[in-house]
Order: C-alpha cells, then structure tokens, then sequence
C-alpha cells in the first residue's frame, strides 16, 4: 500500500530526466522568444525559458555537486559519533564547568593521582568529603612528592619550586587534619576509608577514577593566560580503548608507590582510642 506522497517521490533517474527536458524547454524557449510576436508574447517566452534554465541549472548542480559533499559529510560524521560511543566519552570542558558532586555521590571508590593541589581542594575534596559522610567510600589520593621541578612546572609553578612544594604540604595536611576531626566528630561513615599515597615521578596530568567514570585532567599550557583546565570525562566500562590508556599509565605510577604518607585509622580503632 502506497502512501499519500508517493506519486511525488522522484528517483534520481527521473529527477535528472524532468532535469534534462526543463533545461532543453528553457533553451527552446530562450531561443523562439525574440522571433515571435508580438513582443509580449515574446518577452513573456523569453521570461519563461529563463526561468526554466534557472530552476534546471540549480537542480543540476544540487543533485550532482552539493548532496554528494553533503552526503560525505554526514557519512563522516556518523563515523565520529561511532568513535566517540566507543571510547565512552560523556563529557569534554572545563573542570571548573563539569558536576563533579554528582559524580562523586554515585560512587564508592575514587583513586586520584592529583597533579594540581588548587584545584583539587576547591573542586574535588568537598565532594569527597560529602561522599564520605553518606556511606561506603574508598578513596586513594595519589599525591606528587616535594622537591619535583617537572611536577611543578606541569600544574603551573614553573620556576616556584618552594610554592609548589608548600601548596602540596598544605594540601596533604589540610586533608590529613579535616578526616580526623570529622572522623572524631562522627560525621564521616564507619565504612569510609582513606589513603594517601607519595608519587616520585611527577604527572604531566590529572586522573580521577571515580567509580567507572573515569577523568584526564588536562593542565592550562599557560596557566595565568589560559582559562584552566581541560576536563575529558568517559566511562571506564565495556572495553573502552581510553579506559586502557589510563590503565597502561596508573600501572607504572602504581608501580612506583612507596610507603602511604597516612591512612584513615580504622573506625572502630579510633573509637577504642576515645573511649
């Protein structure tokens, strides 16, 4: 059974052919016009087969050069969105810009390998911390050691070794210092644990699994000039290829962990202490 608009569906075939006749009328017609008359006649032919050129040269020129590129293009981009499905990419902005609560709240486990002390204290601890006062949480915090001019340079201290180094001390007490007096206050859930962890070698860029949503932290090439952080957030599940990536590289920073700087003392070791 056929459809109401089916007796105006045209094949290429037969558009090219309606294509053809209009064109040869319009020429006809262009060419009989100035030999009739009267001259009415004439002007009103003449008007016609030039429209019948116009509209037949267009036609031409739609169906034979711009629905091609137009095709391709789309072709393209259908290949795009697949690569991008694959990868699992969800998210690509500014940190400052992505709902990092939201992403914390739904998980109970968050390893971060902080390049960056500033922004991880104003974007991230606070979630971590909300997360950890609401039920099961494990967070590892991978922290750069002191005294790194590359880690420096990479989250923008270039040149200020000793700011650097004091940024991340106060980073690292200031986390140390709020655990311990929500922990002793009861705020924080008895399954919430932390543990913070040196790195020796110093990382070119964030990385923050939370959960299977997984984030690369891309630093500003000029931090005072650049408007921060580049966010690149995917999901960590079903084979994604940028899931492997992370992988390859938290296993040679893993590789390279030493003695943790502090871990959350037990929940029920700290209460004994109380008591």
């Amino acid at each position: 059974m056929t459809g109401p608009h089916d007796a105006w569906a045209l094949s290429k075939s037969k558009l090219t052919t309606w294509t053809i006749l209009a064109f040869v009328a319009g020429l006809a017609l262009l060419i009989v016009g100035p030999l009739v008359s009267p001259p009415s006649l004439s002007t009103t032919l003449t008007a016609i087969g030039s429209a019948f050129l116009s509209i037949s040269g267009a036609l031409l020129i739609t169906e034979y050069l711009l629905k091609p590129t137009y095709t391709a293009d789309v072709l393209r981009l259908v290949g795009i969105d697949r690569e991008i499905r694959q990868t699992g990419l969800s998210e690509l902005r500014l940190e400052t810009q992505v709902e990092w609560p939201s992403k914390y709240r739904r998980s109970n486990s968050v390893v971060a390998l902080i390049s960056e002390p500033q922004s991880f204290r104003q974007l991230h601890w606070p979630a971590i911390i909300d997360r950890a006062k609401h039920g099961e949480v494990s967070v590892t915090l991978l922290i750069p050691e002191s005294g790194q001019p590359a880690a420096a340079a990479a989250a923008g201290y270039s040149g200020q070794q000793s700011s650097f180094d004091e940024a991340i001390t106060s980073l690292r007490v200031a986390i140390e210092t709020e655990w311990r007096r929500l922990l002793s206050s009861g705020q924080l859930s008895t399954n919430a644990q932390l543990t913070i962890d040196p790195v020796p070698t110093a990382a070119p860029f964030g990385v923050y699994m939370i959960g299977r949503v997984w984030c690369i932290l891309l630093n500003a090439l000029v931090p005072d000039l650049t408007s921060g952080r580049m966010a690149i957030v995917f999901d960590a599940g079903d084979g994604s290829p940028l899931a492997q990536w992370v992988l390859d590289r938290m296993t040679i920073v893993d590789g390279q962990r030493e003695t943790p700087l502090w871990r959350s003392p037990n929940w029920d070791d700290h209460r004994e202490r109380l008591s």
